[in-house]
C-alpha cells in the first residue's frame, strides 16, 4: 500500500504547479515504441533474444521492481532486440534532424557485466546504413537509469534497438540462481523505452528564410518602378484577396494551438450523512500534433493520507496502484462526472482532495513532475460528523 503524507503531497503539487507549461527547448518525443518495455505482460516475441537466459520474475533476493509487479532477468551473456518501423517520422528523419532516445531502469544481480546499447539503421529495402553503440552502467546497487540519444540517419526506416550485456568471467556458485543455472551472472532490466524526436525541423529553415529574402530585397530594388506600377494595378485585388483569406489564416491558427485546462465544479465545503456528492470535472483539451498526446490523471488523498488513483476500468474505479484515467488523448472538452454517491456512515470522516491534471503521454507524475502538461485542478471536501 502506498501511502504518501499530506505534506509530501502538497509539496509535489507545488513542485508540478511550477513546471506545468509546454517547455519550448524541450524537444517533443514520441510514445515508447517498444512492444511490452517491461515484464508486467506475459512475453510471447516482441523481444529477440540471442545467447544467455531472459525471463520475467517479481523478485530477485531482497530485490524487488522498479515499478509495478515484474522485472526482466538477464542471464549471462545477452543480445536483447526489438526491431522498430519508423516510416512515419520519414519526414522528420529526411529532414536530418530526427534523434532516437534509448534506455532503460537497471540494477546488479551478481557479476561483472559489461553493458551497452546498440542501435542498428535501415533503409527502406532493409538495407543496412550503419549503426550507433554506447557502452552504460548496469552494475549500480540499486535502480539506475541508463539512457543515450543519438542522431538518425537520413533514409531510414526501420531501427533495430539492442540491450547488450557481455559477462567476461563466470559466476559459479554466486549466482541467485546458482542451483539451475550455476555458470550465470545477472543483469535486472526494468521499464526499458525508446523514443524518436517527433518535433525536428529541416536543418538551417532560418539561415534559408534568410537568403531568399535577401534575394528579394535586391529584386525588388531592381525592379522598384515596374513593382510600383503592378502594386497600383492590383491594390483593389490584393486587398479582397486578404479579406478573403482572412477567415482562412484564422482557422489555420486556431487549428494549431495547443489548449490544455482542468477545472472541477464548484462543490460544497461540508457534507454528512444522507447527503448526495457529486464531483464533474471540466475538460479542455485540444493538442497541436498528434506527437503531443497526453494521459488525464485523477487521485484522492484521503484524510489519512493515502491517494487513490481513478482508473479506466469500470468495475474499479479507483486503486492505490499510480495509473492514468485517460490515455493518449489529442481533443477532449467535456465535462466528466467523477464521483456521485450519497454519504454513508462506513466513510472515513476529514479532509479529501481531489486532483486532475493532463501529464505527457506514457509518464508517471509521481516519478517526475517535468511531463505535467496543464493547471492542477484541486478541490477540497470535509465529510463531517453528524
Amino acid at each position: 500500500m502506498k501511502r504518501l503524507p499530506t505534506a509530501l503531497m502538497a509539496a509535489a503539487m507545488t513542485s508540478m504547479l511550477a513546471t506545468s507549461t509546454f517547455a519550448a527547448d524541450e524537444g517533443e518525443w514520441s510514445p515508447n515504441l517498444l512492444l511490452k518495455p517491461n515484464a508486467e505482460a506475459e512475453l510471447d516475441d516482441e523481444w529477440g533474444v540471442w545467447k544467455g537466459g531472459f525471463s520475467r520474475l517479481s523478485s530477485y533476493g531482497s530485490i524487488f521492481p522498479h515499478q509495478g509487479n515484474f522485472f526482466f532477468r538477464l542471464a549471462g551473456t545477452v543480445k536483447l532486440t526489438q526491431n522498430i518501423n519508423v516510416s512515419d517520422y520519414a519526414s522528420f528523419i529526411d529532414n536530418g534532424n530526427a534523434e532516437v532516445k534509448i534506455g532503460s531502469w537497471f540494477i546488479l544481480g551478481v557479476g561483472t557485466p559489461e553493458c551497452s546499447f546498440i542501435i542498428q539503421y535501415y533503409d527502406e529495402n532493409a538495407a543496412y546504413l550503419t549503426e550507433d553503440s554506447e557502452s552504460i552502467g548496469c552494475d549500480a546497487a540499486k535502480w539506475t537509469e541508463q539512457q543515450t540519444i543519438k542522431t538518425v540517419p537520413l533514409g531510414t526506416r526501420t531501427i533495430t534497438a539492442e540491450i547488450r550485456v557481455i559477462e567476461p568471467t563466470a559466476c559459479a556458485g554466486n549466482s541467485f540462481w546458482a542451483d539451475s543455472m550455476p555458470e550465470y551472472c545477472d543483469v535486472l532490466l526494468d521499464d526499458a523505452y525508446f523514443h524518436i524526436n517527433s518535433s525536428s525541423t529541416a536543418p538551417d529553415e532560418t539561415s534559408s528564410d534568410d537568403e531568399d529574402e535577401t534575394s528579394n530585397d535586391e529584386e525588388g530594388q531592381g525592379d522598384e518602378t515596374s513593382n510600383d506600377e503592378d502594386e497600383q494595378d492590383d491594390e483593389t485585388s490584393n486587398d479582397e484577396d486578404e479579406q478573403g483569406g482572412e477567415t482562412d489564416d484564422s482557422d489555420d491558427a486556431s487549428t494549431t494551438a495547443t489548449t490544455t485546462s482542468l477545472d472541477f465544479t464548484e462543490v460544497e465545503a461540508l457534507y454528512y450523512n444522507g447527503d448526495l456528492l457529486l464531483i464533474d470535472l471540466v475538460e479542455n483539451l485540444q493538442v497541436a500534433t498528434r506527437f503531443q498526446r497526453v494521459d488525464l490523471w485523477i487521485a484522492i488523498e484521503l484524510p489519512d493520507g493515502n491517494l487513490l488513483f481513478m482508473t479506466e476500468e469500470p468495475f474499479e474505479r479507483f486503486s492505490l496502484k499510480p495509473q492514468p484515467f485517460k490515455s493518449s488523448l489529442d481533443t477532449n472538452q467535456n465535462t466528466h462526472r467523477v464521483l456521485e454517491f450519497e454519504v454513508v456512515p462506513s466513510l472515513l470522516r476529514g479532509n479529501y482532495t481531489f486532483y486532475a491534471v493532463y501529464v505527457k503521454e506514457g509518464q508517471n507524475p509521481m516519478n517526475s513532475f517535468l511531463g505535467v502538461r496543464s493547471n492542477i485542478a484541486i478541490t477540497r471536501i470535509v465529510l463531517g460528523n453528524d
